[in-house]
């Protein structure tokens, strides 16, 4: 029965990854789980058939399922630090991620000029739906935040979701969870 459910978890992250790249090919969270549960799938397998350890095959588990939550966290908070730097842009509308089994996603479209360059392009973090659409008009010029030094990368609102921190406190949680399983 546990061997099922190893092989298992690791043909549901294949499942979910083929999908995610056939779908939407920019969705992080989507690929990011993913990947973590075919590694955990693969793991849970060497774990339970080679070395014969239920209690390292929780622990695998437990950490594979609350490292991805981190690093998407982790990931979001980054590019709150990374995008310093902020400029005029004319706002072009929405690009829309569409998922079968979740909320669309929103990604605002931007044209701007740095350093004499000009750039096309979407946001690196989503907005809600309400704000493009009640608050945003095409061809009006708005403040963004850019990387310095790679501007192609922006955002348009330096706020912290309250999703982020629930994914980092949840991820911590069980990554912690997993590390205080004893393995005797």
């Amino acid at each position: 029965m546990i061997g099922l459910l190893c092989i298992g978890t690791g043909i549901l992250g294949i499942v979910i990854r083929v999908i995610t790249k056939s779908v939407n090919k920019n969705d992080s969270l989507a690929s990011t789980f993913g990947y973590a549960l075919i590694a955990m799938g693969l793991f849970m397998c060497f774990e339970y058939y080679i070395l014969k350890s239920e209690r390292l095959m929780a622990r695998t588990f437990f950490l594979c399922m609350g490292v991805p939550f981190v690093v998407y966290a982790f990931y979001n908070f980054v590019n709150l630090f990374r995008c310093s730097t902020k400029i005029l842009a004319q706002y072009e509308g929405f690009d829309t991620m569409y998922s079968p089994r979740m909320p669309s996603t929103y990604y605002p479209k931007f044209s701007y000029r740095v350093d004499g360059m000009d750039y096309h392009e979407k946001s690196a973090k989503n907005e809600s739906l309400e704000l493009l659409e009640a608050d945003m008009e095409i061809g009006r010029g708005y403040e963004i935040y850019i990387v310095p030094g790679k501007p192609e990368t922006f955002i348009l609102t330096k706020k912290i979701k309250f999703l982020n921190i629930f994914f980092l406190i949840v991820g911590a949680f069980f990554a912690a969870f997993g590390l205080l399983i004893p393995l005797q």
